[in-house]
């Protein structure tokens, strides 16, 4: 026992040593090293990024300019740095010794500063009275360049996708151009109600960082040369001529990206819900109903409508999980959820031109609203009290192919060449929405020292980006893309609050509506005395009775809707226990087991 004791007193000085030998003389001569657990290996290096790193055509180089002193007491960013700088080693070793880098400390009134700010790297001033550099230079054989001004912690989930991106682009300095052909406000501009620049969508911005983005004004009458992808979204009665270029465009073997809409929110589309391109859906055998959106019970989101009021749910503003996608299609391959507004859905005819296959489908609790109705209700409320489910499940985006035949008649004075059928198979991806485009859905905003940094808690964003790249051959940014956005709906609460709303939402209306008709019968009761004129004895007991009724009416109300929450708040008491006293309990008794094991075995020994 004496002889065990004092050789694991030696071990652990053997290494106690090593350790301080290893702390002194080899501070970050090793990469750090970590172990993901998470459930889709977030913090680990995507198949997408190692296949980019393992065809690099050129050698890379990524200058790492980080401020060491500047940052010592911001201990956050200092950990983030450094998580950077371990993530770029791990990207080198993959890339075949092609990619180099290399880590620059811009110093105060040093070259490496002046370098910096004239390679346009953003100095963030801290509370130290010093300039603060985080960001990334990337440069390749041919003189080309490309900048992350500054890497902020708050994009750290976006920075295998960003690094691969910037990576990518300097391999293949030539982008691919993308005609936006829109409706809506996204690109930036001028609001002349404010006199204030604008500065469009987040969505746009991002094709804008990917590809060369043309836009081609609703009355043109023909499309740019050389485009990969035209991008279509909440158009209003484009000319013939305009159609038939896209017809030609399509079978010419060009890619299509299409978002129609029943009732788009943000675009002035006509009364009569024209875009211009029925006949060219119709001939595709792609049917497209025009005035009625979807609505859905399970997929419906939780709206505010007033301060004063607890969050409703909209059956015509969904949250699609990731069930409602389409899992074998890489464009929704490992999307989390995409949300829309006033969504329509699409068919395939039985003359369809076109194979169809669904990206994006509602639950089987959905049914049809008129979208003249859904653009006029006050409340959502008032679309549940008639609403019925189908049981069917309405496809709201399909990707399209085959080798259609020209349908559309040519142009009076076309003197170009007629294509009259698709010599290979054409792309062409719908999506029966183009609110999901807009930022609100999708996209929050907040400052970040004297930068707007975009969050996404949607994958809207993703999708899109996805189909682009996806009609333009590239799929290992989208691998990397899909990683992006984290989250872990509690699916059982949601269930959970959905079945105590169907049970108690007659309920809940019939209240309302009773106490709608008190609140009007007393404020007319009460006008009266206000105007001066004499109040009897009876009406001032009606005003009376009025009121103990509109007392009893909202606390009537008030237990509904305490109702709605009770499993909720029960389910949550048992997570609570589980949490708080099952895994310590847990815990305690691995242990207690271990050192019973150990104890017994040093016993018999």
């Amino acid at each position: 026992m004496k002889r065990m004791r004092v050789k694991s007193s030696l071990w652990l000085v053997v290494l106690g040593l090593a350790l301080l030998l290893y702390s002194f003389l080899v501070p970050g001569t090793l990469p750090g090293w970590r172990m993901d657990m998470t459930e889709n290996r977030q913090y680990s290096l995507s198949q997408g990024s190692q296949d980019i790193l393992a065809e690099l055509p050129q050698k890379i180089t990524l200058k790492f300019y980080y401020s060491d002193a500047a940052s010592r007491e911001l201990p956050q960013l200092r950990q983030y740095a450094d998580d950077v700088w371990n993530f770029l080693q791990e990207m080198r070793q993959y890339s075949n010794g092609m990619l180099v880098l290399e880590k620059i400390d811009p110093e105060p009134f040093s070259i490496a500063e002046e370098d910096a700010l004239a390679l346009g790297l953003q100095a963030v001033p801290v509370a130290t009275g010093k300039n603060l550099f985080m960001g990334l230079v990337a440069t390749n054989e041919l003189d080309g360049l490309q900048l992350m001004p500054f890497l902020q912690p708050d994009k750290a989930v976006f920075l295998e996708y960003d690094l691969a991106r910037m990576i990518s682009g300097l391999a293949t300095p030539v982008p691919a151009k993308v005609a936006w052909l829109s409706g809506l406000p996204a690109t930036p501009g001028i609001d002349p109600a404010a006199g204030q620049a604008t500065p469009g969508w987040e969505v746009y911005r991002q094709l804008q960082q990917l590809y060369e983005v043309i836009p081609v004004a609703s009355n043109a009458t023909e499309l740019p040369a050389d485009l990969g992808v035209l991008i279509i979204a909440a158009v209003d009665n484009l000319p013939a001529e305009l159609v038939f270029s896209i017809e030609q465009f399509v079978l010419a073997g060009g890619n299509l990206l299409m978002f129609l809409d029943p009732l788009s929110e943000r675009a002035a589309t006509a009364a009569d819900h024209l875009t211009g391109l029925e006949a060219l859906l119709a001939g595709w055998g792609i049917e497209y109903v025009a005035d009625q959106v979807v609505g859905d019970q399970e997929y419906a989101l939780q709206v505010s409508v007033s301060p004063e009021q607890p969050p409703q749910r909209h059956l015509a503003i969904l949250g699609l999980p990731a069930a409602s996608m389409n899992q074998d299609d890489v464009v929704t391959a490992d999307l989390e959820v995409i949300n829309v507004s006033s969504a329509g859905f699409l068919k395939s005819t039985a003359t369809a031109q076109l194979q169809s296959v669904p990206l994006l489908l509602s639950s089987s609790r959905a049914g049809l609203l008129s979208a003249t109705v859904v653009a006029g209700i006050e409340s959502p409320a008032e679309l549940i009290q008639d609403f019925n489910a189908s049981g069917e499940q309405f496809v709201l985006a399909a990707r399209y192919s085959g080798s259609p035949k020209a349908v559309l008649p040519v142009p009076e004075g076309f003197a170009g060449t007629v294509i009259a059928q698709a010599q290979a198979g054409v792309q062409v991806i719908v999506v029966a929405d183009s609110d999901l485009l807009d930022d609100r859905f999708w996209v929050r905003q907040q400052a970040f020292y004297d930068q707007v940094v975009s969050s996404a808690f949607a994958d809207n964003g993703n999708f899109l980006i996805n189909a682009v790249d996806n009609l333009l051959g590239s799929q290992d940014l989208i691998s990397i893309r899909t990683r992006n956005i984290t989250q872990r709906p509690f699916t059982r609460v949601a269930q959970l609050r959905l079945a105590a709303e169907a049970e108690l939402r007659d309920k809940e209306l019939q209240l309302q509506q009773e106490l709608a008709q008190i609140e009007a019968r007393l404020k007319g009761l009460q006008s009266v005395d206000l105007e001066g004129s004499r109040v009897s004895p009876e009406q001032q007991a009606e005003i009376q009775l009025y009121i103990e009724q509109r007392v009893a009416a909202r606390r009537q109300l008030r237990q509904v809707q305490q109702s709605l929450n009770k499993e909720i708040r029960a389910l949550g008491t048992r997570l609570k226990v589980i949490n708080v006293l099952l895994m310590p309990a847990l815990v305690v008794a691995i242990a207690g087991i271990y050192f019973w094991w150990r104890r017994r075995r040093v016993s018999v020994v």
